[in-house]
C-alpha cells in the first residue's frame, strides 16, 4: 500500500537519523570544510543567495561618495563657487551621516519586528523599502530648488540606510540560527568578502559613468542598485523561515519541515538538528528571562555579558582601522601621493581584502575565533606602530612604507579578525534574544562608524591636527585596546551548539575556560 510504503520510508529515515545522532555524539569529529559544503549544499546555496544584501551594503558605501564627485550632480545639487560648482559642506556632512543614522534606526526596529513576523518577511519588507529608497534617490533632482533637491536626497539616503540596517541585521540573525556548526565560522566570512566585492563593483561603475552626459551619470549610479534589492526581494519569497523562530512561536511542524528543506532528509542529521534546537528553545523558555523578550532583557543578567560580546564583535572592524582604510586614497594624498596612484592602491586594497577573507574560509574551520582575533589584532597593532614611526622621515620612502603597510593591515584584518568578528557576533547571544541582540550589535556598529567618521578626518586633515602618518599611532593604541578586550572578554565558541553555549554562559565560566569546557549532563552532542 502507498501509505505503508511512506511509513516505511519515514521509519527508515528516523533510523538513519538515530544512527547519525549516535555517530555524531560519539565521535565529536568535525567535517572538513569542503565536505561540509557538499553535505549542506542547500544551506550553502541560500547563504550565497543572501549575499545580495551584503553586496548592496558595500555598493552603497562607494556610491555615496562617487555621486558627490560627479560634475553633473554637483551642478544640480551644489552651488556656484568661483568658476565651478561645489556641494555645501553642511549638506555633505548631512549626507555622510544619513546612512548611519538610518542604519542604527533600522537595526533596532528590525530586532523587534523579526520576533513578531519572522526573519523571512522582515527581510522581504526591508528589501522592498530599499527599492523604494533607490527610487527616491533617482527622482531627487526633480524639485525646483537646490535645498529641495538636497533635502529629498537626504531623506532617500536615510531611508536606504534604514533598510540596509534591517537587511544586515536580519541576514546575520537568519544565518546564525540556520548554519550548522561546521559552516558557521567559514560562512560568516561572506560579510567582508561581499561587502568588499560590492565596493569593487561600485568603483567600476563610477569609472564607467564619469563621462556620461548630464543627469545620466548619477542616475545610472542610483539605478544600478535596483537589481540587488529587487533580486533579494524575490529570493526572500522562497526563503525558508528560521526553524528557531518557528519553534519559539510554537509552530513545531513548520519548524521540522523547514529544517528538512534546509538540510535535506537523508543523512544530514535534520532530525538531530531539529531535536537539539527544540531542546534549546524549551530550555530557554523555562528560564526567568523568556517572559521578557525585550531590549531591556539584553542588558540584564544572564544576558548582559553576551550582549557586550556581540556589540564589541560588531565594532572590531573599527578597532583595526577599517574607517581609515576605507579612506586610504584620500589619506595617502594628504601625505604626498598623487591621486591616480592612491586610487589604484585603493582598488588593490579592496582586492587584497577579498583574497584575505577567502583565506579565512579555510582558517576559520581550523582555528578558533578567539585565536584569529587576538593574533590578527596583535599583528595589526604592530603594523600601525611601524607606520607611525615611518612618519618621522617625511619622505617618499616613508610614504610608500605607509601605503604598503596599510595594504598589509587590510590583509591581516581580512584573514583573521574581520570575518571572525561576525562569527562571534552571530553565536554569542541566546536564541530567545538573538534578533534583538543583533539589532544592538548593528546599532553599535552604526554609532561607532558615525563617531569615527566625524573624528578621524580631524586627525589627518591639513586644516586640522595634520598628523599624517602619525595617525597610525592612534590606531596602534586602539588595536592594542582591542587585543586586551578580546583577551579578557571574548570566549572561544567554535564548534559549539547553541545549547552548549547557553550552558557555558549560565555556568558563568571565565573567558579562557570556554575552550576546555566539556559536555555535562543535559548538554547534547554537537550538530
Amino acid at each position: 500500500m502507498p501509505g505503508s510504503m511512506i511509513d516505511e520510508k519515514d521509519d527508515q529515515w528516523e533510523v538513519e537519523e538515530r544512527e547519525g545522532s549516535l555517530t555524531t555524539a560519539n565521535s565529536q569529529e568535525r567535517l572538513p570544510l569542503w565536505k561540509a559544503i557538499k553535505k549542506y549544499w542547500i544551506i550553502t546555496g541560500w547563504t550565497f543567495g543572501l549575499t545580495l544584501g551584503i553586496l548592496l551594503w558595500g555598493y552603497d558605501l562607494v556610491i555615496v561618495g562617487v555621486v558627490a564627485s560627479l560634475p553633473a550632480f554637483q551642478e544640480k545639487f551644489g552651488e556656484a563657487y568661483e568658476d565651478r560648482f561645489i556641494i555645501p559642506a553642511a549638506w555633505l556632512s548631512a549626507w555622510a551621516v544619513s546612512t548611519n543614522i538610518g542604519l542604527m534606526a533600522g537595526a533596532v526596529l528590525t530586532g523587534q519586528v523579526q520576533d513578531r513576523i519572522g526573519r523571512k518577511w522582515t527581510l522581504n519588507i526591508m528589501s522592498v523599502i530599499c527599492s523604494v529608497s533607490v527610487a527616491i534617490c533617482y527622482v531627487s533632482d526633480l524639485p525646483t530648488t537646490p535645498d529641495g533637491r538636497r533635502g529629498v536626497y537626504f531623506v532617500a539616503k536615510t531611508v536606504q540606510g534604514f533598510s540596509i540596517g534591517g537587511i544586515m541585521t536580519t541576514i546575520q540573525t537568519w544565518l546564525s540560527e540556520v548554519l550548522p556548526t561546521d559552516l558557521r565560522g567559514p560562512f560568516m566570512a561572506v560579510f567582508p568578502i561581499f561587502k568588499l566585492l560590492g565596493q569593487l563593483v561600485g568603483a567600476v561603475v563610477s569609472l564607467v559613468v564619469v563621462d556620461y552626459p548630464g543627469s545620466s551619470s548619477y542616475r545610472v549610479c542610483f539605478a544600478t542598485q535596483w537589481p540587488f534589492s529587487a533580486l533579494l526581494t524575490i529570493l526572500t519569497i522562497f526563503l525558508p523561515e528560521s526553524p528557531a523562530w518557528l519553534l519559539r512561536k510554537g509552530k513545531d511542524d513548520a519548524a521540522k519541515s523547514g529544517m528538512n528543506r534546509l538540510r535535506g532528509r537523508k543523512g544530514n542529521n535534520a532530525e538531530l538538528a531539529y531535536n537539539q534546537l527544540r531542546e534549546t528553545v524549551e530550555a530557554e523558555k523555562e528560564g526567568d528571562h523568556i517572559s521578557k523578550e525585550s531590549y531591556l532583557a539584553c542588558f540584564k543578567q544572564p544576558h548582559l555579558r553576551r550582549t557586550f560580546i556581540v556589540a564589541f564583535a560588531e565594532v572590531i572592524p573599527l578597532f583595526f582601522g577599517l574607517q581609515l582604510l576605507g579612506s586610504a586614497s584620500y589619506f595617502l594624498q594628504q601625505i604626498g601621493m598623487d591621486s591616480e596612484t592612491s586610487l589604484l592602491l585603493q582598488v588593490i586594497g579592496i582586492a587584497i581584502g577579498v583574497i584575505a577573507s577567502c583565506v579565512t574560509f579555510y582558517t576559520s574551520s581550523k582555528f578558533g575565533r578567539r585565536v584569529l582575533i587576538l593574533t590578527g589584532l596583535a599583528g595589526i597593532s604592530v603594523m600601525w606602530f611601524g607606520i607611525g614611526l615611518s612618519g618621522i622621515w617625511q619622505n617618499e620612502g616613508a610614504m610608500w612604507f605607509t601605503a604598503i603597510g596599510m595594504l598589509l593591515v587590510l590583509f591581516l584584518a581580512g584573514s583573521g579578525p574581520w570575518p571572525a568578528s561576525y562569527a562571534v557576533a552571530s553565536e554569542a547571544s541566546a536564541i530567545c534574544l538573538r534578533a534583538k541582540t543583533q539589532g544592538i550589535g548593528w546599532f553599535t556598529y552604526g554609532l561607532g562608524t558615525l563617531v569615527f567618521g566625524v573624528v578621524m578626518p580631524y586627525l589627518y586633515n591639513p586644516d586640522a591636527a595634520n598628523l599624517g602618518s602619525y595617525t597610525a599611532f592612534v590606531y596602534f593604541a586602539i588595536a592594542a585596546i582591542g587585543v586586551t578586550i578580546t583577551f579578557f572578554c571574548v570566549p572561544e565558541m567554535k564548534g559549539r551548539t547553541a545549547k552548549q553555549i547557553d550552558a557555558m554562559f549560565e555556568a558563568r565560566l571565565p573567558t579562557r575556560k570556554f575552550r576546555s569546557w566539556e559536555e555535562n549532563e543535559g548538554v547534547g552532542p554537537q550538530q
